[in-house]
């Protein structure tokens, strides 16, 4: 069973969630005749009907859609008052075409940037995703000890903006703006045109009648299409400044119908379009995204609560004591030419023989710097030897990171010796995921 985005983002969740709280100590839910997918959602399904959780997965949904709503309001506002503030205060007499700058030119602007920065930044899909990645950083940084409010809304914010399908969500959401943006303003120049008489002119030093008549005829037949009324060329060599149209009042109408028509139809009907096509753009790209089950929480579901329901008897005991147990991952030996170094080892701990000379044992601040300075300086993979006794606290999992950051992520490996007990192996594949290793990284002697 593949998992749907939904899923895969709900399952991200109490992962975080679990992660910091613990996980459920029983099953929730019967694994009797299912793969580990099916019975995943249907444990997930049973989780999410609890108070604790459901409010943490919904912290940041319910906050977005409230900010969406209240930041489109204010733009439909804030348009409505633009289109009267800049034509009401005009006069009378409106200038056709310098009206159509002033309700279109910024937002084509705005859309041919975004066109723009988007083929530009293939690679990053534009500016705005980098640019909100940055914000979140800032907004929302990454804590030490999250509550499952915020681990789980990072994940969220993650998952559905700086994914390879973020940047449509941004664009969708940067279009649906702008549509309330442009219908705030249709709605005002329609109060305007309800209430308050405007003859409609246009003038030029440098142009003569038949370039306006021109300029206005390409934009008529869309128009004309859709049943909106549409100046002849009569009308429009009538609307010049220095000229009174015969049947005035057909005119103004006709003109009021047309500026309408163009701002619908060229404004607010494109941004809801290119809004529709990265809606389902995202969509697409979230349909292809995969869960990552190798995780060493998924792997202690597997271990720990599936099997409890899927096997009702044991057919084949495991008389080995725990420590011994194989994983469900193939750990990959360090390479021969690696740094080797030493977590808190302590005095008694016996060095395998062929150790280097130089050897460190990071014990401190002092051996921690001296530690990445020969990293950065060798250039080389580092395999970090652990005593298995000791289970990867918060100050030990703080050291992989830093050691993880300094030599790269796939160039670091976890050395146990010997191999823990479970608890304690499960702690580590964990210190591991947190510093970006695979459980692959984490091996032993």
């Amino acid at each position: 069973m593949s998992l749907s985005f939904k899923q895969q983002l709900i399952a991200e969740q109490i992962r975080v969630i679990e992660e910091i709280q613990g996980a459920e100590p029983q099953p929730v839910v019967s694994s009797s005749g299912l793969n580990f997918s099916s019975w995943l959602v249907a444990r997930n399904q049973e989780l999410v009907r609890r108070t604790p959780i459901q409010s943490a997965i919904q912290f940041a949904p319910v906050i977005f859609r409230r900010l969406l709503i209240a930041v489109s309001v204010l733009l439909v506002l804030i348009g409505a008052v633009t289109s009267i503030k800049a034509l009401g205060n005009a006069g009378t007499q409106l200038n056709i075409f310098w009206v159509l700058g002033v309700l279109l030119g910024l937002s084509w602007l705005s859309l041919v940037l975004w066109l723009a920065t988007l083929l530009l930044n293939r690679d990053h899909a534009g500016v705005v995703a980098p640019l909100f990645g940055k914000v979140l950083g800032r907004l929302l940084p990454e804590r030490q000890q999250p509550t499952p409010k915020q681990a789980a809304g990072r994940v969220w914010l993650q998952r559905l903006f700086l994914s390879t399908s973020g940047f449509l969500r941004l664009g969708w959401i940067t279009h649906w703006l702008w549509s309330a943006y442009l219908l705030g303003g249709l709605l005002g120049l329609l109060l305007l045109f309800a209430t308050r008489q405007f003859d409609f002119v246009w003038q030029s030093t440098l142009l003569g009648g038949d370039s306006f008549v021109q300029i206005t005829q390409t934009l008529t037949p869309q128009l004309a299409a859709l049943g909106v009324p549409v100046p002849d060329a009569q009308q429009i060599l009538a609307s010049s400044i220095d000229q009174t149209p015969a049947n005035a009042a057909e005119t103004r109408r006709v003109w009021a119908l047309f500026l309408l028509g163009c701002v619908l139809l060229y404004g607010l009907l494109p941004r809801i379009l290119i809004g529709v096509i990265c809606a389902v753009g995202e969509w697409r790209l979230q349909s292809r995204q995969t869960l990552d089950l190798n995780q060493p929480y998924f792997i202690r579901l597997q271990r720990e609560f599936w099997p409890q329901g899927s096997h009702g008897k044991i057919l084949d005991a495991d008389d080995r004591p725990p420590q011994m147990r194989q994983t469900l991952v193939s750990p990959r030996p360090p390479p021969a030419d690696c740094l080797w170094l030493g977590l808190e080892l302590p005095r008694e701990f016996t060095l395998p023989a062929g150790m280097e000379t130089d050897f460190i044992n990071v014990r401190d601040d002092a051996s921690q710097r001296q530690a990445l300075a020969v990293i950065q300086h060798n250039k080389r993979p580092v395999a970090v030897l652990i005593d298995g006794h000791k289970a990867a606290d918060r100050g030990l999992q703080r050291i992989v990171i830093d050691l993880a950051s300094a030599s790269g992520p796939r160039n670091l490996w976890l050395v146990l010796q010997p191999l823990p007990a479970e608890a304690k192996y499960q702690s580590w594949l964990q210190a591991a995921a947190r510093a970006g290793l695979t459980p692959e990284q984490v091996t032993s002697l």
